[in-house]
């Protein structure tokens, strides 16, 4: 009893102000610190009387701990202890938390604690039984609703057959069990329903381990069991939380120990009403003008046990608050990740930066290479090449000019049969129209090369141009007995050309690989075109191999030089031009001899920026 007199030492719950007025309240809750329900309410009720400007408040709290004193020799020792110490302390309000203090409130305010308001909670009507409330009494009535629970378990396992309800033997236990069995019966024609409230708690935990597969537990309170142990509430649960089935309950306490959840009476939400309460009344107003509020109940779950039971989030209700859920990798790690993600892309922009500053710096020096280079070939040496023109036209020409008079005579051949093919006469013709177009190009690009001008750029697929070359030479790969094998990249290679000038290197590289397999047996002639992207994903590629000679150690430093060739017939333009028209164009070409035998030559292009940045990424 000293040690009760000692806990309910004033706590100033703010400092104040010197001359601030003070306000004297007075908790007195049904059990001790030890319970749920005293943390729960008591933290909502502290909450909000803090912040109860411009008044100081001085807050006492007690305990009836009919838990643990549950005879009524002790309660009324409580009671009269009580009594005594605040009956002169001049209080302004009294805040009853549970049955007890409520009964003690009603039976003691006239006598003892007259004129001075009193806020109720954590206690239903039926609890505090007949007993007449004052003017001066108001509060928030707790709600018992069982069957709404048993609703809800219904609803997220819908297979249930049994219904185990658990409970224990103390006074609130056997108050909280006689309302669940006014709440069941009309679920007793579907459901076999078993009452687990007489056993001592390890009989408790046997029966609990072994429940049939479409059980579920409807967990009450066991304040005391069988044998007369006493349990603070988290124990008793997490005990009865052994059950092989889900545990539903009727209160927030309960929350967080191993149940599912359910319609529940929340006691953090009596607190939080009846603090509303008496910040109302600190505040001037009159209890009897204050409405008392009924039930603080709520759909609550416990996340853990939804996944632990494989229960979809789908089928609890809308209004259901869901606890500790576990946080996502956002959740917990959100500002790091931010702060990352900003430091990448500051990084990554800069390096953009770096690139392009790079770039624009090799462009620039590469054009005024050309410039010096141009400045120093004066334009005498290009009148004085007038015959290398004249050769490298008619190389250029040559195939065009052939195709056109392969086409010719063949239209020729058709047009005189007696029942002509217009289809195929029309189809030579088109390419007829086609060759010349391709053949007047040339002579643009080869007069652009050879007056200093640019052969004009755009966005070109190198994918596109070679499938186009390689059905242009269709007919030549044929006759000439070799296998042509295209290999494409599988994406997009996008670079800054033009179609024509590179159809034009293509064809010149595909006609030297064909002539260099000429002598070798038909079986061994196979010429490969193939695209890439270079290793650095900066540059696109066209890569010709063929299984010939190759190049010998002593021509590879003339392969690009004018008049230059290995070749009876050849005229030594095709390369030379070919590199013209890559300079000019921006890109280059080179040539290795392969290991198997043979020489690979490689167009190489600057990809376009924005295809840069996708295949980087």
């Amino acid at each position: 009893m000293l040690a009760l007199l000692v806990c309910g030492l004033p706590f100033r719950s703010t400092a104040g102000r010197p001359g601030q007025e003070v306000r004297k309240v007075l908790i007195i809750y049904e059990t001790g610190p030890s319970t749920l329900s005293y943390h729960l309410i008591d933290q909502q009720l502290r909450a909000i009387l803090d912040n109860t400007a411009p008044y100081q408040v001085e807050l006492y709290t007690e305990s009836m701990e009919t838990g643990l004193f549950p005879d009524e020799a002790s309660q009324k020792q409580i009671r009269e202890a009580y009594i005594g110490k605040y009956q002169d302390r001049k209080l302004d309000l009294i805040i009853a938390a549970g049955p007890s203090p409520i009964q003690f409130m009603l039976e003691s305010h006239e006598n003892h604690f007259k004129d001075i308001p009193v806020v109720f909670c954590g206690a239903t009507k039926e609890q505090v039984g007949t007993l007449p409330f004052h003017s001066y009494f108001t509060g928030v009535w707790l709600t018992w609703e069982p069957a709404r629970t048993l609703d809800a378990a219904l609803t997220l396992l819908p297979d249930t057959k049994r219904v185990v309800v658990v409970g224990g033997a103390g006074l609130y236990d056997k108050e909280l069990e006689a309302a669940v069995r006014k709440s069941l019966p009309p679920y007793e024609h579907r459901l076999d329903i078993t009452y687990l409230t007489d056993l001592a708690m390890p009989a408790l935990i046997e029966r609990l381990k072994v429940l049939p597969s479409d059980s579920i537990v409807l967990f009450t309170t066991i304040e005391r069991d069988a044998g007369g142990t006493y349990f603070p509430k988290t124990v008793s649960v997490a005990n009865a939380s052994v059950a092989n089935a889900p545990i539903f309950v009727l209160f927030d306490t309960l929350l967080g120990h191993g149940t599912m959840g359910g319609y529940v009476s929340s006691f953090a939400g009596q607190g939080r009403e009846a603090g509303k309460i008496a910040y109302r009344i600190l505040n001037g107003e009159r209890p009897q003008d204050i409405a008392a509020v009924v039930g603080t109940n709520a759909y609550f779950f416990d996340w853990r046990q939804l996944q632990r039971w494989g229960i979809p989030e789908s089928r609890i209700p809308a209004e259901s608050t869901v606890l500790f859920r576990a946080p996502t990798d956002w959740e917990k790690y959100k500002y790091r990740i931010i702060a990352v993600l900003t430091f990448i892309a500051a990084q990554s922009a800069f390096m953009f930066l770096l690139i392009w500053l790079i770039k624009r710096r090799i462009r620039a020096q590469q054009f005024l290479e050309r410039q010096l280079i141009a400045e120093e070939i004066s334009h005498l040496n290009h009148v004085a090449s007038i015959g290398h023109m004249a050769a490298s036209l008619a190389h250029e020409l040559a195939q065009p000019l052939g195709a056109i008079l392969s086409n010719a005579q063949a239209a020729e051949h058709l047009a005189s049969r007696p029942s002509p093919d217009y289809g195929e006469i029309r189809a030579a013709l088109t390419d007829i129209r086609e060759d010349n177009k391709r053949a007047r190009a040339v002579l643009e690009n080869m007069r652009a090369i050879f007056k200093k001008q640019t052969i004009p750029r755009y966005e070109v697929d190198l994918n596109e141009i070679a499938a186009g070359v390689t059905r242009m030479v269709r007919r030549d790969v044929l006759l000439r007995g070799v296998e042509l094998r295209l290999m494409l990249s599988a994406n997009a290679l996008r670079v800054q050309g033009n179609e024509v000038p590179l159809q034009q290197v293509l064809m010149n590289l595909i006609n030297n690989g064909m002539d260099a397999m000429r002598d070798l047996p038909q079986d061994r002639r196979v010429l490969t075109v193939s695209t890439s992207v270079r290793a650095d994903m900066h540059w696109g590629m066209i890569l010709v191999e063929d299984n010939g000679p190759g190049i010998s150690e002593r021509d590879k430093a003339k392969v690009f030089m004018p008049l230059f060739t290995t070749k009876n017939e050849g005229l030594g333009m095709g390369l030379s031009i070919c590199r013209s028209i890559l300079d000019s164009l921006g890109g280059r070409i080179s040539f290795d001899n392969r290991p198997e035998g043979g020489s690979a030559f490689r167009v190489e292009l600057p990809l376009t920026v924005a295809r840069y940045i996708s295949m980087s990424a």
